[in-house]
């Protein structure tokens, strides 16, 4: 396939991205150069988020991670290569079984942004907020498994499950002020901009279409921070941003990996790269409710024409030539509880062109094929601007065209892809990252229930897997009833795994420094999936 080989000179890419990532691979997040407290650090991220309420819909999931963990934090921490850290807790929860109770005990020093202090209430309220069927509330799991709970003073606070929990450190991973939102309107309070908060950062402003800005927090409890300021701008554009980048007119940016970034970026004196690779998966999501796409036989029929194997050599590869099609959303393959369940899906074009001729589908004039009177033809939604996710597309259409199948792009900007389109299911065929790795993630996305799930896919025999697992605290159970559901959904081909996809920032080092990219998610439905601005408290300028 020509495409393969056709952008941006492969050879010359590969090796700009394998030394860049070498460099990542090995550097500290201390830099040689002294730290100066204060000043702005400019930041560009791709998505701008459709709202700061982070927990309604609109807010977006990576929109809200570029955001929220810089004015909000929570009960644990979850630094790379660490279990969670007790944060707003002083020490780890306390655990009962039968009955299942989760108890906090509160740090006596954390206080809001307006200096009151955070107490049982407000974690009494943040519950209360959630459940209350008056508000919009992107995700209510776990917290409708609570059936009660008793303020045991200030600064403990004690919550009471109908069944155990085997997530429970990723809940509450952000609280509500009490003193400042009782009584509001929830669904509009913090759209435009929070007020009281508890991060290093606190809102200042935001120009919509353009950036929003944060500055310290004056009454932060923890360490830090050290910047007086961060302004993130959004730059959807792979080219806007390497001008950027070039002229200095940023500091830093959570680019995807992709060709014309890495390669550029490889020839910026004092551009340096922190990354770390994680569970997050590019992948091929379906809109069942799509003719044609409703039939079991013609998803597997597009998965089984995709060269998984020839997408990853061309777009993982240069960062690690070992790199294979991602096989599990749960487990990498060094896990003892790895199994390769979605293999059923690897590339074999003939079993995908028999496979649809033995359901009846006969291809017309142009060699699509068309099952009964439906013509397979559909529309591919993912990121406009995004060179990998670009090439991605052409590379997937030139492969699905030899089996007989027709893909067109239906590209968007991110705000729309994933503000409005996403939610609204307005799509039949979409392309992007996520990292739905565990039960609680994946039926969010794909749970018969979820009020997010827009797919159209519902599986009873897969959602009692995954509620089994989410009480299932012995490790070993619970990956192996996780096993059992991927097993299923890789049966009804839910979705497509293509890649994992390494996190990383680029910044310059002889401007700011402090970045430690974490790969872990935690767990909330809003700022959920990898973050960059987990310890936003230790970035600093360079003298």
């Amino acid at each position: 396939m020509n495409i393969l080989d056709s952008r941006l000179g492969r050879g010359l890419f590969k090796l700009a991205l394998t030394s860049l990532f070498l460099v990542a691979a090995g550097l500290s997040p201390a830099a040689a150069q002294s730290a100066a407290e204060g000043g702005t650090m400019v930041f560009a991220h791709e998505q701008e988020p459709g709202s700061l309420n982070i927990l309604h819909p609109s807010a977006g999931g990576g929109a809200a991670s570029a955001t929220g963990g810089l004015f909000n934090v929570g009960t644990y921490r979850f630094p790379p290569g660490s279990d969670p850290v007790p944060f707003i807790i002083s020490k780890e929860a306390e655990i009962t079984n039968d009955p299942f109770t989760v108890t906090y005990t509160i740090r006596d020093d954390a206080v809001w942004n307006d200096g009151t202090p955070i107490t049982a209430a407000d974690y009494a309220f943040t519950y209360e907020t959630i459940v209350n069927p008056d508000w919009t509330i992107a995700n209510r799991r776990p917290y409708d498994l609570i059936t009660g709970y008793e303020i045991i003073s200030d600064k403990v606070i004690r919550f009471d499950f109908s069944q155990p929990y085997a997530y429970y450190q990723q809940m509450f991973p952000l609280l509500l002020p009490k003193h400042d939102l009782e009584g509001k309107d929830w669904d509009t309070a913090w759209r435009d901009g929070p007020g009281v908060t508890n991060g290093a950062f606190k809102f200042e402003a935001w120009q919509k279409g353009q950036q929003i800005s944060f500055v310290k927090n004056e009454h932060y409890w923890a360490d830090g921070p050290k910047l007086d300021r961060i302004v993130i701008r959004f730059v959807p554009e792979t080219n806007t941003l390497l001008e950027l980048l070039r002229s200095g007119e940023i500091d830093a940016s959570d680019p995807q990996p992709q060709p014309q970034i890495i390669s550029a970026v490889a020839g910026l004196d004092g551009m340096k790269v922190n990354a770390r690779s994680g569970l997050v998966t590019e992948f091929m999501r379906f809109n069942l409710k799509t003719p044609g796409l409703d039939k079991a036989f013609v998803r597997q029929a597009i998965g089984m024409g995709i060269d998984r194997v020839a997408l990853v050599e061309n777009l993982m590869g240069p960062i690690d030539p070992e790199a294979k099609p991602t096989q599990s959303l749960f487990f990498e393959p060094t896990s003892p509880y790895y199994k390769p369940n979605f293999s059923s899906l690897d590339y074999d074009p003939a079993g995908a062109i028999a496979l649809l001729e033995q359901n009846g589908c006969v291809r017309g004039a142009d060699t699509v094929f068309e099952c009964d009177g439906v013509r397979l033809e559909f529309g591919y939604l993912s990121t406009s601007g995004n060179e990998r996710r670009e090439l991605t597309f052409e590379i997937v259409q030139s492969f699905l065209a030899e089996v007989g199948i027709k893909v067109n792009a239906d590209f968007a900007p991110a705000a729309i892809q994933f503000g409005t389109r996403l939610p609204e299911g307005d799509f039949q065929i979409i392309s992007h990252g996520g990292p739905y790795n565990d039960a609680k993630e994946i039926l969010t996305v794909y749970g018969c229930d979820s009020p997010t799930n827009t797919t159209g896919y519902c599986n009873p025999e897969a959602d009692k897997l995954a509620n089994q697992a989410l009480q299932t605290p012995d490790a070993a159970a619970r990956a192996e009833l996780m096993n059992q559901y991927e097993a299923i959904i890789a049966k009804d081909v839910a979705l497509i795994p293509y890649f994992g996809l390494p996190r990383m920032v680029v910044y310059n080092s002889k401007r700011v420094e402090g970045f430690n990219v974490s790969p872990a998610q935690d767990g909330s439905v809003s700022i959920g999936g990898w973050y960059w601005n987990w310890n936003s408290h230790e970035f600093h300028r360079v003298q």
